[in-house]
């Protein structure tokens, strides 16, 4: 049964729900409410309030808090220890016994400033060389700078310098060592000279210096030959004659050359030479047409007293002809050179040779044109080809012109024409060769032809088949 009260006691309970049942609210024995005052969390979870046992409210403040006025503060307890960071941790700053506060240096990398137990600071000097890095000073064991001077060094006033040792080393670098001057027991400077790439110059033990001589070889350098004896071998020089060209001959080539009547150009090695003296015996002879004939000449020549008179027939094929066969030698170029003389009109003449070498049969041939004043060289399958507008013909029985042709036998192709003192380079063309290992052989074949209807001539001299061309 509920209990009640008079009306003039009548009254009413605070109650407060807890989570779970309704509660009364508490007061104290003097009547006054007791509360528990909450806050919240960053998280917004509630938390109660922090109080000493005073019941004074623990506060952490933040901002700045201006204080109006005057503020007091007792302070009973006067130590105060002052703090730094050490990364995340607080670390207490360090005092000597005197309180000095204690302060080590160090650099912005970390390291720690060296000093001795006398309280010196170490120091390694450094200095930068001529590449702008950084090198250490160097010092002897004595601890002094070792200095290597440059350049002028100027004392200004007066410099007294105190030396008691009166010798001296002169020391000169090689790479980076420094190496004492060298004298001999006279106290004279030894000196050893050298080459610029290094190599030392030899001397025997006769003071003698050695050299080897050198030579230009269009434009490569090599060594001067010596014999057995010692002697100096060398080749005697033709000067340089009206084409530009100088050969070096042996001493029995000198020798026929310096004793020959017949000029002719000094390119290559003589073989043979015909000058007629001996008639026409070494020679094969013919022709064709009326009138043609081959005979031994004494009323014009080049050199001697005979030449060799061709007169092509008026007829038929109308041509005259001399051939000589002889030995092949073995030759990678050839040269075929004469004089001739035709004062009149004629249709043409050529020369050709024929070689067989064992692996090709080689046909090179130069016509020289009187009726249409040219020279032609025989090419595969166009036959006589223009390589020279010339006046071919000669004056009188006195006159003669000078032709020469070198063939190179190794690309199959012409080498030089020489005419009247002119030189021209043949070797865009090649001449009729094929396969063949006919018996090494070779034949010089000379052809000359009239006009039909007429009987025209030509004289023939020097006669010269050379090998080892240009």
């Amino acid at each position: 049964m509920p209990n009640e009260f008079a009306d003039w006691t009548r009254g009413f309970a605070l109650l407060g729900w807890d989570g779970s049942a309704y509660v009364p609210v508490g007061v104290d024995a003097d009547g006054k409410l007791e509360i528990i005052a909450m806050g919240e969390d960053a998280g917004h979870n509630p938390l109660p309030l922090l109080v000493d046992a005073s019941g004074r409210v623990i506060m952490v403040a933040y901002g700045t808090i201006n204080v109006a006025g005057t503020s007091t503060v007792t302070q009973v307890d006067k130590d105060r220890e002052v703090q730094g960071a050490d990364g995340a941790t607080l670390r207490t700053l360090a005092v000597d016994a005197n309180g000095q506060l204690i302060m080590v240096p160090r650099g912005q990398g970390g390291n720690y400033m060296a000093v001795d137990a006398a309280g010196n600071l170490a120091m390694v000097a450094k200095g930068m060389d001529g590449a702008s890095d950084l090198q250490t000073l160097a010092v002897d064991t004595s601890g002094r700078i070792i200095m290597v001077p440059y350049g002028t060094t100027t004392v200004a006033g007066t410099a007294t310098v105190t030396q008691t040792d009166s010798s001296r080393e002169v020391q000169g670098v090689e790479g980076e060592t420094l190496r004492t001057l060298a004298v001999d027991a006279n106290g004279q400077l030894i000196m050893v000279p050298r080459g610029q790439g290094g190599n030392y110059l030899t001397i025997d033990s006769d003071g003698y210096m050695t050299t080897v001589i050198k030579g230009d070889d269009a434009g490569m350098l090599r060594t001067v030959a010596l014999d057995a004896e010692g002697r100096l071998s060398a080749y005697i020089i033709d000067s340089s004659d009206a084409w530009g060209t100088f050969l070096a001959v042996g001493n029995a080539e000198l020798a026929v050359r310096l004793g020959s009547p017949v000029v002719f150009h000094p390119s290559g090695r003589v073989v043979w030479m015909e000058t007629w003296e001996n008639g026409l015996a070494r020679w094969t002879t013919g022709g064709a047409g009326t009138g043609n004939s081959v005979a031994l000449a004494v009323d014009s020549w080049a050199s001697g007293g005979y030449s060799a008179k061709l007169i092509g027939g008026s007829t038929s094929d109308y041509s005259a002809y001399i051939l000589r066969r002889f030995s092949w030698l073995p030759a990678s170029s050839v040269g075929i050179s004469l004089a001739y003389c035709a004062p009149g009109l004629w249709d043409r003449s050529s020369i050709q040779m024929y070689i067989a070498d064992g692996s090709y049969v080689h046909e090179p041939g130069l016509q020289i044109g009187r009726s249409n004043s040219n020279l032609a060289v025989l090419v595969p399958d166009y036959g006589y080809v223009f390589v020279l507008a010339a006046a071919v013909g000669t004056g009188s029985l006195i006159d003669y012109n000078e032709v020469k042709l070198t063939v190179d036998m190794v690309n199959h192709k012409y080498g030089t024409l020489w005419f009247k003192g002119g030189e021209y380079d043949l070797s865009y063309y090649s001449y009729p060769y094929s396969a063949g290992a006919d018996s090494p052989t070779a034949l010089c074949y000379f052809r000359h032809y009239s006009r039909p209807g007429y009987n025209e001539y030509i004289y023939l001299d020097n006669i010269i088949y050379t090998v080892a061309e240009e």
